[in-house]
């Protein structure tokens, strides 16, 4: 019988922890997570770019308050943003570029 091949695991969102002394931290996660229903509702329900424009400058601003560092987040973000790329670049060839940055 053989024995099974050394590969390298794959790195775990839970793995990539990092326990940093910030105040988004310190926060109760039930905080957080309201704090998050209630910005995805706002994004989706008001109208036009501006909210989800405003969204990501808070989650930008978020991110950089926590510390967490670039390329932890790079790795994680790849296929998101690959995704919401080319949802954008369709709506925005069937419809227009504004419509094209609310889906995204």
């Amino acid at each position: 019988m053989s024995q099974p091949r050394n590969r390298t695991p794959r790195a775990l969102p839970l793995g990539l922890y990092q326990p940093i002394p910030t105040a988004l931290h310190a926060l109760r996660p039930g905080t957080k997570l309201l704090a998050l229903a209630i910005i995805g509702v706002l994004t989706l329900a008001l109208p036009g770019v501006w909210a989800p424009l405003a969204t990501l400058v808070a989650g930008v601003t978020a991110l950089v308050i926590s510390r967490v560092g670039l390329a932890a987040v790079a790795g994680q973000m790849r296929l998101v943003l690959l995704m919401a790329g080319g949802l954008a670049a369709y709506h925005a060839w069937a419809t227009t570029w504004v419509r094209g940055a609310e889906v995204a």
